[in-house]
């Protein structure tokens, strides 16, 4: 079924299309809400509270592009307002992160899943948030620079440094930690 469809039920009341639709982006904005955030805990919290949004604005909600995209952007501007919510609460210790376990997948696939999860989840903390957000827009979401700049009210240069700087210094905390 197309999202359009999908919307279309959802929008009549169809419980079972909203768990359908849920069940499709879930993994995908989950990764995402991780690689923002850098915690499990948080990354599922902002991912239930932006589905919760969604639904209730629903009614008037028209698709005009990609469903996908539209929602990684939803999930993009909850982490960042999660961020900004827990910049007056106490610091958290990022280094304690959840492991991610999926039913679908066998033991070993999901140790290192896990383990790659951990380990890409710790270096994308380390960068300053604007850079985390374009990297994991653009390879994740496979969101262009210019769709990007639009839905975070950038120019495109912008996203575009943005993303080299964040991919350079990703790169060079990935080798340190492969290489000890």
């Amino acid at each position: 079924m197309n999202d359009h469809d999908m919307i279309e039920r959802c929008k009549k009341g169809d419980c079972e299309a909203l768990g359908e639709l849920y069940d499709e982006y879930r993994e995908h904005l989950l990764i995402l809400a991780i690689a923002l955030l850098g915690r499990m805990d948080e990354a599922e919290d902002v991912l239930h509270d932006m589905f919760v949004n969604f639904v209730g604005r629903l009614r008037a909600f028209r698709l005009t592009g990609s469903l996908k995209g539209y929602l990684s952007i939803c999930v993009a501007n909850q982490a960042r307002n999660h961020r900004k919510r827990a910049a007056y609460r106490v610091a958290v210790d990022l280094d304690e992160a959840k492991e991610m376990v999926s039913g679908k997948a066998s033991p070993a696939q999901v140790a290192i899943s896990n383990e790659y999860v951990q380990l890409l989840g710790k270096a994308m903390s380390r960068l300053p948030l604007e850079q985390r957000e374009a990297v994991a827009l653009h390879l994740h979401c496979d969101m262009s620079f210019k769709e990007i700049a639009r839905h975070i009210k950038s120019p495109v240069s912008t996203v575009k440094s943005r993303y080299r700087y964040g991919t350079t210094k990703l790169r060079s905390i990935l080798n340190k930690e492969v290489a000890s």
